[in-house]
């Protein structure tokens, strides 16, 4: 009999509670979810870290080979690396510029093309060229140099004026078509802008 009365109270209390779970809209074994926040890591991969190339297209010329078109998309799907390094250049006057230059080493891009660079000839040059007429030469000592860049961004550039002693500093530039910046020259007369096409020459 006292069994049975303690079983009877368990139950109403056990009703009291679902009523009272059911009157606030919850359901025993279905509570709402708890809300958390969750650190979420995205793997990059090298390619993504790289920064971003451009549109490009220009034209290298090899020895005895047909011409070939080489683009931004040509050097993504090589997997070239991009760099970023400062440049000095002054002239006759005694004007100074110093920047950072962002691209791809022109060894590495005739590499990818398929040039042996190790057995590369004392004599080769580069012919570059920027527009129907205009072209300048460059020795192997550039060609092979891991500072010739064809470059199509400029940052922090500041130019020391040999005359007035005046500072100037310019703002980043967008370069396109990419210029060639040879690094090991002392002379800011020699780089190259737009260019459009790039000539390995090879002595017989």
């Amino acid at each position: 009999m006292l069994g049975s009365m303690i079983k009877n109270i368990w139950a109403f209390i056990l009703a009291g509670i679902i009523a009272v779970f059911t009157f606030f809209g919850i359901r025993i074994g279905n509570f709402p979810p708890v809300e958390t926040t969750t650190a979420t890591t995205t793997a990059v991969s090298s390619s993504q870290a790289e920064p971003a190339i451009p549109a490009f297209s220009i034209t290298v010329n090899l020895p005895g080979e047909s011409p070939i078109t080489f683009t931004n998309i040509s050097a993504v799907d090589a997997g070239l690396t991009v760099v970023t390094m400062e440049m000095f250049y002054s002239n006759s006057v005694g004007s100074e510029t110093t920047a950072e230059y962002t691209g791809l080493r022109i060894k590495d891009i005739l590499a990818f093309l398929g040039v042996n660079m190790a057995e590369l000839s004392a004599e080769a040059t580069l012919t570059v060229g920027s527009g129907p007429t205009f072209t300048r030469n460059y020795a192997r000592e550039y060609i092979v140099s891991d500072k010739t860049l064809l470059s199509w961004l400029r940052t922090d550039m500041v130019v020391v004026d040999g005359v007035t002693g005046g500072t100037t500093t310019t703002p980043s530039e967008s370069m396109l078509p990419p210029r060639l910046c040879p690094g090991d020259s002392t002379s800011s007369g020699n780089y190259v802008s737009a260019i459009d096409t790039i000539t390995l020459n090879i002595p017989a």
